[in-house]
């Protein structure tokens, strides 16, 4: 499930998304103490709030924490590199529930800390990979300043889905590419808006099929119903001209200028055989179209 690529974020993905958040309530409730080999939330700075209410309302925290989750290898040892992760849309904001089979394994295997910055959806994504970047910038710095980390350990990038657009997008404006020892992109995504709906719709489908034996879904959603909605966002997209920020067009030209053949030598896709919703050939060509041969490509069986 994590591996899929399907995360419009979107209607169709709302009983997902629900249930990550259920099992991130869950998760609070389990963390009272930190726990080795366990995710931890890392707050790496607080600001005041400035929310105003009144007396009707209960007032929000006096703070607003910015956040990461952090992964460190057990037993309890000295990381051999850290991971910087960001997940794909609806996925990524539960980063620490729906990719932590996945994260657990990589953190096992390479002695790895793994730092995973969520994040919500939305049609900005270059303020998203700013934000998202920079809680990624500040997690580093926290860790070397209060635990130790050095600053020489070997830092790596990987992404899942929207999170390598937006990891793309952060590499391509701050330079930290250079202080990186790899990059991995898996299904990278830059499908624009209108594509989005599509995929939801296609998603929508398998999600009611896997969950019902007829024409209503779990929640009693009518098949009839749910592609009438479906269609009419389409047009409704169409006519209005809504599209996410940068376009795959505008990514596509920000890849060929700025991610020179220094980048693309430390870059790997992971391209699954049977994901219909993979970008990857595109981010290939606009390498190619700028400074060097394009990065390499590996092939891996499922979706």
């Amino acid at each position: 499930l994590f591996m899929s690529s399907n995360d419009g974020g979107m209607e169709g993905t709302g009983e997902l998304v629900t249930a990550l958040a259920r099992l991130d309530e869950q998760w609070k409730l389990s963390t009272d103490r930190r726990r080795i080999g366990e995710w931890q939330k890392l707050v790496v700075e607080e600001q005041p709030t400035d929310y105003k209410w009144s007396d009707e309302v209960t007032p929000p925290p006096a703070v607003k924490e910015e956040f990461v989750y952090l992964l460190e290898p057990t037993p309890p040892t000295t990381p051999s590199c850290v991971i910087l992760f960001t997940g794909g849309a609806g996925l990524g904001t539960y980063p620490h529930i729906a990719y932590s089979e996945l994260l657990k394994r990589i953190s096992a295997r390479l002695n790895a800390a793994v730092i995973a910055a969520p994040y919500d959806i939305g049609l900005d994504h270059f303020e998203i990979a700013k934000k998202n970047g920079e809680l990624l910038r500040k997690a580093v710095i926290k860790l070397e300043d209060e635990r130790g980390y050095s600053d020489s350990l070997p830092k790596f990038m990987l992404s899942h889905s929207l999170g390598g657009k937006l990891q793309t997008l952060s590499l391509a404006a701050t330079g930290i590419g250079q202080e990186l020892q790899g990059i991995g992109f898996m299904s990278y995504n830059n499908f624009g808006f209108g594509s989005v709906v599509q995929q939801t719709k296609t998603f929508a489908k398998e999600l009611q099929g896997g969950m019902s034996g007829g024409g209503r879904s779990s929640m009693g959603i009518d098949e009839e119903m749910m592609d009438g909605i479906m269609n009419f966002a389409e047009m409704a997209i169409g006519m209005v001209g809504i599209e996410f920020s940068p376009s795959p067009a505008d990514t596509e030209r920000i890849v060929s200028s700025k991610f020179d053949s220094e980048l693309q030598q430390k870059t790997r896709l992971f391209v699954f055989d049977d994901d219909d919703l993979d970008s990857s050939e595109d981010f290939v060509e606009a390498c190619k179209a700028g400074d060097g041969a394009g990065p390499s490509v590996s092939g891996l069986p499922g979706s």
